[in-house]
């Protein structure tokens, strides 16, 4: 964990001072997580040209009656099917409802029996399985992205091992004609945060662009300190002072204001009205607000 950008600490660990949260047993600190999964629900899909060792094949064949004589009109056909993944539980059960991202993009999801095929599915592909088992209200507005509810948080069991080495192992394809298990497992716990950033002014495209890749790396940081339990799921950054009132960031116009909360935890689920937000100034470079992207190093 030797991420020596001090932009990035601000973010992520004012965000932790700013929880009140059960952290779930991680693995021995001290060795480095590989980067966080980028799961993308809204990407495009990579699709890879099927091979010939992964074309599909069938076996067809005539039905007879008692007598041994073929039946008129009635074919039996065996098709090989490539690219089929399955998520069960640590009993062996079928999951439902599971996601299932192909190399860090959003797949698809499983059906009633826990099965998804992937069609175009190749060797070297890596596969993860994540299923949501609770999603936290938030009592702060305008935190409903992709829900029917404010949600400040949700909480996830996953098919990715974090090993003792504290490095994340995914599932990688080696033959596609092959079912593909996946196994959620309770260890294997993961939560993502739903951030709102409400700039002071009226920013420009270009400081926006900054802002959000300052949080891309922060999620990345938190990702790395958690040992891979924790990243945000979903930042939304406002500017023109837009929704500051229900924002769990507040990027201030001034120049003289270092990254600080002003009262009390819980920032990001906090109701009673008492724990604040977190402050940052324009910049910061880690020893001056005057300057300092956040997106480079301190």
């Amino acid at each position: 964990m030797s991420i020596s950008k001090l932009s990035y600490r601000c973010f992520s660990l004012c965000v932790i001072l700013a929880l009140l949260l059960p952290i779930f047993p991680a693995p021995p600190l001290g060795a480095q997580v590989e980067t966080a999964p980028q799961f993308r629900e809204n990407a495009p899909l990579l699709v890879a040209a099927p091979s010939a060792a992964n074309s599909d094949y069938t076996i067809s064949g005539q039905v007879t009656d008692g007598d041994g004589e073929p039946l008129a009109g009635v074919v039996v056909e065996a098709r090989q099917e490539i690219g089929v993944v399955l998520v069960r539980d640590e009993q062996g059960n079928p999951i439902s409802g599971a996601q299932v991202f192909r190399n860090n993009t959003l797949a698809g999801t499983t059906a009633a029996d826990g099965r998804l095929t992937l069609p175009t599915l190749s060797t070297g592909d890596r596969l993860v399985a994540r299923l949501r088992i609770h999603e936290e209200a938030s009592p702060k507005g305008h935190h409903d992205q992709d829900s029917s509810q404010n949600w400040a948080y949700r909480v996830y069991i996953t098919s990715m091992d974090i090993l003792g080495t504290g490095v994340a192992h995914r599932w990688t394809v080696s033959d596609p004609a092959q079912t593909q298990v996946l196994t959620l497992k309770k260890t294997n716990s993961l939560i993502g945060f739903n951030i709102v950033a409400s700039v002071e002014w009226d920013a420009n495209a270009a400081y926006l662009e900054d802002v959000r890749l300052g949080m891309e790396n922060a999620s990345r940081y938190l990702y790395n300190a958690t040992n891979g339990q924790m990243l945000f799921e979903r930042v939304t950054i406002y500017d023109n002072n837009a929704h500051y009132g229900n924002a769990d960031y507040l990027i201030r116009a001034s120049n003289q204001e270092w990254p600080h909360v002003k009262r009390g935890v819980g920032g990001i689920r906090d109701d009673t009205g008492y724990a604040s937000p977190v402050f940052l100034g324009r910049y910061f470079n880690g020893s001056s607000a005057n300057t300092g992207s956040w997106t480079q190093p301190s």
